[in-house]
């Protein structure tokens, strides 16, 4: 957690007084498998809603407002954010 946080704050992509700690700390919490079991086992959530909501409370909570990544190269797009834990990997 804390080299892709340092990678965020390298690219300046962190809210504005964000440290890279502060955002390891924020990834570290909401990639507790708790977290996945609550929403999707115990309420019920589609892990497509999960997985959403996932990358919408990242965005919200870390990256600065109107961040845009700059491409290195024309040909290369940014990496998709992934859900790094799935119910088949929870089981």
């Amino acid at each position: 957690m804390r080299a892709l946080a340092q990678v965020l704050a390298d690219r300046g992509a962190l809210k504005p007084g964000m440290s890279a700690a502060e955002a390891a700390d924020i990834l570290w919490l909401f990639n507790d498998p708790a977290v996945y079991h609550r929403l999707v086992i115990e309420q019920g959530w589609p892990a497509d809603r999960y997985q959403s909501w996932l990358a919408d409370a990242f965005v919200g909570l870390l990256i600065a407002p109107g961040y845009q990544p700059v491409l290195l190269n024309a040909n290369l797009m940014p990496e998709q954010p992934r859900c790094l834990v799935t119910h088949d990997s929870y089981r």
